[in-house]
């Protein structure tokens, strides 16, 4: 499906941020972060990390809606400024999640 959908490319994504979910062994090497006291090694589940994948999931279901939301012979003033919402508020998340994602650095 991804071939068919032309987004692929993504893959790589998708891989590096399930890591924790789908078992590989790079997985290992990417459950450790730098803390006050040197490399730490985070073992059960953890929100470190968490900033990456988030906003690749808020792009995905932005992309979604705003498509949904243009569908030809639909079109409506009321669907641009909601879309224009969306975008506005897929701004504000993704800068949410590296703010949080600094300070979740911060405290290790």
């Amino acid at each position: 499906m991804e071939v068919l959908a032309g987004l692929d490319h993504l893959r790589p994504y998708y891989t590096w941020a399930s890591h924790e979910v789908h078992a590989y062994p790079k997985g290992v090497r990417l459950n450790q972060v730098q803390g006050v006291d040197g490399l730490v090694k985070l073992s059960g589940r953890t929100d470190v990390g968490l900033a990456d994948p988030a906003q690749s999931a808020l792009i995905a279901l932005t992309q979604v809606t705003a498509s949904m939301l243009s569908v030809r012979g639909v079109r409506s003033p009321s669907r641009i400024v909601g879309s224009q919402a969306v975008l506005s508020l897929l701004d504000e998340a993704c800068d949410e999640f590296v703010r949080i994602h600094r300070v979740m650095g911060q405290n290790l």
